[in-house]
């Protein structure tokens, strides 16, 4: 039986995902593009996140294959919650609960467009723009910028380390350059 063969994924950097979300339409949707750069999470947790599931710097939630999860809020991330928030004038003092994003939240389906034209409008290429690259880019940035491969996969919720590490343990050329010059 054959090894099954992995193709890197194609990410943005950290840069590119902050152009990409300030590009974006509306607060709404600048928060969910945030949910999964910053958070690695899949297209439909964020989409659906509640409030009570936002407490004490974490992000409690049920993701993929029914797995409960715990992932810690990075301050990149907690930057654009409080800017979502605030937006819409909602204060601690005030008891949030339900849907985070409740117009996303009501949606039948979220249109790729949404995204494609946010690439457009930040000036990036586009081509093979779609929600989950996002999470790509968060797992290839963390890697890029020399974390753990488990705490990684930890944080990308994978069975194994070797998924995570095949998936996405490609490089920029300026990565090899980097290496080499340490």
């Amino acid at each position: 039986m054959q090894k099954p063969k992995f193709t890197p994924r194609k990410f943005w950097t950290v840069e590119e995902c902050e152009k990409i979300i300030a590009a974006a339409e509306g607060d709404e949707t600048k928060c969910f593009f945030a949910l999964m750069a910053f958070a690695g999470l899949r297209k439909e947790e964020a989409r659906h996140l509640r409030f009570e599931n936002i407490a004490d710097g974490y992000i409690s939630l049920v993701g993929k294959g029914s797995k409960f999860a715990k992932i810690p809020i990075s301050s990149r991330l907690k930057e654009h919650l409080n800017k979502y928030i605030n937006l819409k004038g909602w204060t601690s003092n005030t008891s949030n609960t339900g849907p985070l994003l409740h117009t996303l939240s009501k949606l039948y389906r979220i249109r790729e467009w949404h995204i494609e034209r946010a690439v457009a409008l930040a000036g990036l290429p586009g081509g093979d723009s779609h929600f989950h690259r996002f999470r790509h880019s968060f797992a290839s940035n963390l890697l890029r910028m020399g974390r753990s491969i488990k705490a990684v996969q930890m944080l990308m919720r994978h069975e194994n380390v070797t998924l995570t590490l095949n998936i996405y343990g490609h490089l920029l050329p300026s990565d090899l350059e980097q290496a080499a010059e340490l």
